[in-house]
């Protein structure tokens, strides 16, 4: 509609503009010059105003690119901005590290104390990740209960010792009853680039440790 009613000045003024220097006498040319002030003026007010709507596009516009990178209920990155940078990562021969965290027994959180209350419990625990890593890893949330980290330059030895340290953060977040969380963690790294490999057998030593007894890291040999 702005774009409509600059046209429509731009069209006024131009008759005005060409017809006023036709006028013969000051006196005929006084209202035709204050008609061609007013629509010239009126075709700079629209056209700030146009380039200001655009100005305020733009952040917007950013925010929906960003939503479409990050989970909604967690504000981590999301499986889709997992795959894109699986891919950017492996194009890349250095060492890359992951590590996958699941929280144990969450499905009775839920059905003991709502699922409000075990959305809270997701957003905690993602948040709790996100201060367990440096500015280069990115923490995703992989899928229902269960997240991944990506640790570039990484080694294997590095990143078990972020995976301990999450263990034991996790267990700052309590339940109503006083119970607090436990998470089991998997890790595994690729000194080839292959970062696909390294997620799937991260997710392996993640199953391994809810096998051998929940709330701690296993290691993918």
């Amino acid at each position: 509609m702005l774009n409509f009613r600059y046209t429509i000045a731009a069209a006024a003024v131009a008759p005005v503009a060409a017809n006023s220097e036709a006028v013969p006498s000051a006196a005929s040319r006084g209202p035709a010059l204050s008609l061609l002030i007013v629509a010239s003026l009126s075709l700079l007010v629209l056209g700030l105003a146009a380039l200001h709507g655009t100005i305020r596009r733009r952040p917007a516009t950013g925010e929906l690119e960003a939503l479409a990178w990050s989970d909604s209920l967690t504000g981590l990155a999301n499986r889709r901005r997992l795959d894109h940078d699986i891919l950017a990562h492996s194009r890349h021969s250095g060492p890359n590290a992951v590590i996958m965290v699941d929280v144990d027994h969450f499905k009775s959180v839920n059905d003991t104390f709502g699922h409000p209350h075990g959305d809270a419990v997701l957003r905690a625990i993602g948040e709790m990740l996100a201060n367990q890593i440096r500015y280069d890893d990115v923490v995703y949330r992989y899928g229902g209960e269960e997240f991944c980290i990506l640790l570039p330059n990484t080694s294997t030895d590095g990143a078990r010792v972020v995976a301990d340290r999450i263990v034991k953060a996790a267990r700052s977040v309590t339940l109503p009853d006083g119970r607090h969380i436990t998470v089991s963690v998997g890790v595994a790294a690729s000194s080839k680039g292959d970062v696909c490999l390294a997620v799937e057998t991260a997710d392996q030593a993640l199953y391994a440790a809810k096998d051998r007894g929940r709330d701690q890291a296993v290691t993918a040999a």
